[in-house]
């Protein structure tokens, strides 16, 4: 199974700014401080957001709000069950919830 996310993808059920996409290394930083101010989400080093941020990216989702990490899934493929997606962590700014992003309406941002 291969997974991957499009570089910028616009999902217009979330909400009209909010842009779905592939992480990158610079977004490492924010989403060590964005996990930080999700309890009871466990932190990690900024290294491990790094490696989440880019060698995870193809199976990982930052939501960017007027240029700022909002949202970050973080998952990767099990190495001896490569069609099953394992979800680390989900993290969302406490002013970007409720937005229509999450639960039963999140968008299919992860193709296969």
């Amino acid at each position: 199974m291969e997974a991957f996310i499009s570089n910028k993808v616009k999902v217009a059920n979330v909400s009209d700014d909010i842009i779905l996409r592939q992480p990158t290394a610079d977004d490492c930083a924010a989403v060590f401080e964005l996990i930080e101010q999700c309890p009871p989400l466990g932190k990690n080093s900024r290294y491990c957001n790094l490696l989440q941020c880019s060698h995870f990216a193809t199976t990982s989702v930052s939501a960017e709000y007027k240029g700022d990490i909002v949202g970050f899934i973080s998952g990767y493929l099990i190495p001896n069950r490569p069609d099953t997606l394992f979800v680390c962590q989900v993290a969302v700014a406490k002013y970007a919830r409720a937005q229509g992003g999450g639960g039963s309406n999140a968008p299919p941002y992860i193709a296969t």
